[in-house]
């Protein structure tokens, strides 16, 4: 969907000669924008306030609340930095290493068992001091 999504606004852009365009999406008014020029104003923090800009539901079905999408300021810039700190190939390995360590630790577990359901124990759980 979202390929589709950026060529249509690529396209569009290009027929109109333009960076933006007013169109609807789910029958609201919707601003696309294409181009290194709108990637700039985009994230202007000036131009635009990421706070309040997705529904809640949406929040909480899609994004989740309090995503780095919603975010402005230090809050957002801190955020951002946590995620690129996650993408260099160091700490791809180390965090691919991690979640490799945690699913061998499970298979004992798994194998006594007819079904596993992989999103209900994706999630990492912090180790404390006690355990």
């Amino acid at each position: 969907m979202g390929d589709f999504f950026q060529k249509a606004v690529k396209n569009r852009t290009d027929d109109y000669h333009a960076i933006l365009f007013e169109t609807r999406l789910l029958g609201q008014k919707a601003v696309c924008i294409s181009g290194e020029e709108a990637v700039k104003m985009f994230y202007d923090p000036e131009k635009f306030k990421r706070n309040g800009a997705v529904p809640k539901r949406i929040q909480k079905t899609l994004f989740g609340e309090n995503a780095i999408q919603t975010l402005d300021g230090k809050e957002h810039l801190h955020r951002k930095a946590l995620f690129l700190s996650l993408m260099g190939p160091d700490a791809q390995q180390h965090l691919a290493q991690m979640v490799r360590a945690a699913w061998e630790a499970r298979i004992p577990e798994w194998e006594q068992k007819d079904r596993i359901v992989l999103f209900d124990i994706q999630h990492v759980k912090k180790k404390t001091p006690a355990g």
